[in-house]
């Protein structure tokens, strides 16, 4: 609508109102303390504006609420401790909403809740035991943030989650044995949250699950070659972990579903043959001792050394930037511009033909609302020098 200015006044004396949409729009200043006026909404729906201030205390009296969005704005403080009064609650977006702080214990009171996205904010202090306490839950995310772990242990009585992404946690190691019973995972993401595990074999039980993401970890172990029993799994992220052993290449032929496999930067071996290395598969293998063309082998072995020498040796690979313009290599008024003609997936990497740069793309993500951390592969009609852009750090 690109409504802006403040929500008005007289909006408050429309006490029956059920459900009000101010989404997508412009709009600014703090919310209303008169917002509690509102006592029968059931559906409060104000993000993507420019909201900002605390998050007045008065929303906690909306006790009719069984949704409430709030996500993409400019708020500053902590999440009111009031929330724990929306006990009807089912659905709470507070993501990349400029919040701060602790998530508060009272969280736990809001046992109705089924989806809780909180992840693009500021948040301190340890990931919370009383979000354990939301039974209901089916989707969980909570990334991008400055909270602590471990993952607390009665996280396992969110049996009913479909998606769990939690990432970013600093502080002690985490496990995995919470996670056994959670058999109707659909998607799992634990990036960057400092597990210190082997991959556990009762993810075979996991008979839904089409996302794995343990990325950026402690893991440890052997690559179990349970992956290719689980034939729903399409996205498979492994990368950035201590790894060891030879990759079971069985993975890859019984599992006809995976479409992008990252074991990047492990401690792994093996080869690969071109039947492994299908039609359609995105696979990201450097900083491994898996099979590559040799005669890119001097080049790789640089940029996995993530140290000055690649960037004296090699200088345009100090570049961070990439756009796939397609088209051939050419030479103008002395300046060679090379070719950037390869699909690069969500799990993949790239050498130029003359070894000069490369790129490595290690699944699309955001994890920093201030973008600093960004990667986008897109097929979106749009003009061709647009059609694949990359930022990302570099090697």
């Amino acid at each position: 609508m690109n409504v802006s200015g403040r929500i008005p006044d007289a909006l408050f004396n429309l006490t029956n109102l059920v459900n009000l949409n101010l989404s997508r729009n412009i709009l600014n200043g703090s919310i209303p303390e008169d917002i509690h006026k509102l006592k029968h909404l059931r559906i409060l729906s104000l993000d993507k504006n420019q909201f900002s201030g605390n998050i007045t205390p008065s929303i906690g009296n909306l006790t009719n609420l069984t949704y409430l969005s709030l996500g993409t704005n400019r708020f500053s403080g902590g999440i009111p401790s009031t929330v724990g009064s929306l006990t009807l609650l089912e659905q709470l977006y507070i993501d990349s909403s400029g919040l701060s702080g602790p998530l508060p214990s009272d969280l736990a009171n809001m046992t109705s809740l089924k989806k809780l996205w909180a992840f693009d904010n500021d948040f301190t202090g340890n990931l919370p035991e009383s979000i354990g306490q939301l039974t209901n839950l089916t989707d969980l995310q909570i990334y991008g943030t400055s909270l602590e772990g471990p993952i607390p242990k009665n996280f396992s009585a969110l049996t009913k989650l479909e998606t769990l992404k939690l990432g970013d946690l600093s502080g002690a190691d985490s496990n995995l044995l919470f996670l056994e019973n959670m058999k109707s995972l659909f998607t799992l993401s634990l990036r960057n949250c400092q597990v210190a595990d082997e991959i556990p074999t009762f993810l075979r039980n996991f008979s839904n699950l089409t996302y794995l993401d343990l990325s950026f970890n402690k893991m440890h172990g052997s690559i179990p070659n349970l992956f290719g029993k689980l034939t729903t799994l399409q996205y498979l992220f492994l990368g950035n972990n201590a790894l060891s052993d030879l990759f079971p290449s069985e993975v890859l032929t019984e599992n006809k579903n995976l479409t992008t496999v990252d074991v990047s930067f492990n401690n792994i071996s093996g080869s690969l043959s071109s039947n492994d290395l299908r039609a359609g598969l995105s696979m990201n293998y450097i900083g491994t001792s898996m099979n590559r063309q040799s005669d890119s082998e001097p080049f790789l072995k640089c940029i996995e050394m993530e140290s000055s020498p690649c960037t004296s040796n090699y200088p345009s690979a100090a570049s961070s930037f990439s756009v796939n313009c397609g088209g051939k290599e050419l030479s103008l008024s002395g300046i060679d511009f090379f070719s950037d003609t390869a699909p690069l997936g969500m799990a993949d990497f790239y050498i130029s033909s003359n070894h000069r740069w490369a790129v490595s793309s290690s699944q699309s993500f955001i994890s920093k609302s201030n973008g600093s951390n960004f990667i986008v592969n897109t097929d979106e009609p749009m003009p061709k020098i647009y059609q694949t852009a990359e930022f990302q750090q570099g090697p």
